[in-house]
């Protein structure tokens, strides 16, 4: 297994999310991940989900799966 150290803030929260770039000095046009809970509305956070990435989730959430979107630009 590997092990990875991070650090965490609310996606909601401007101030929050500028603290982690600062913190990781890392460039604003290198965007963060975003987790989220399975029970959350992913769809309000993304422009699309195609109906390939539904199924996958379907069948593989909750568990070892990543999946990346457009956003919607609603997280800081």
């Amino acid at each position: 297994t590997e092990t990875v150290y991070g650090l965490g803030a609310n996606a909601f929260d401007t101030t929050a999310v500028e603290k982690i770039f600062e913190i990781k000095g890392r460039p604003n046009d290198n965007p963060l991940i975003v987790h989220v809970h399975k029970d959350y509305d992913i769809k309000s956070l993304v422009s699309y989900i195609p109906d390939y990435a539904e199924k996958l989730a379907e069948k593989f959430l909750p568990g070892p799966l990543t999946m990346v979107y457009k956003s919607r630009n609603k997280v800081s």
